[in-house]
């Protein structure tokens, strides 16, 4: 593909070899590992989010959080804290 930057495995490009693209997958995930963190809706069901400020905004879709009286967030250390809807 002509300009697209895309290109496809056993082309001869060594960035595209299955090893290239699994270390590229997991310096990715290491990158964004801490921001995810588990969303619960307390006695409703759960969710993922992903932390995108210092001071604790998570930004989460909608249904996961839909009509919650009580939300729990678990961190990537570990720590389980309570949360507050905004938006």
């Amino acid at each position: 593909m002509v300009g697209s930057g895309v290109g496809r495995a056993g082309q001869g490009d060594a960035a595209y070899t299955p090893n290239a693209i699994e270390r590229q997958r997991e310096q990715a995930i290491g990158r964004v590992k801490a921001a995810i963190v588990e969303v619960f809706n307390v006695g409703k069901g759960l969710g993922s989010g992903v932390e995108i400020t210092q001071d604790g905004y998570i930004v989460t879709n909608n249904h996961v959080v839909a009509g919650a009286t009580q939300v729990r967030v678990a961190l990537s250390n570990g720590k389980t804290v309570s949360a507050a809807i905004n938006g």
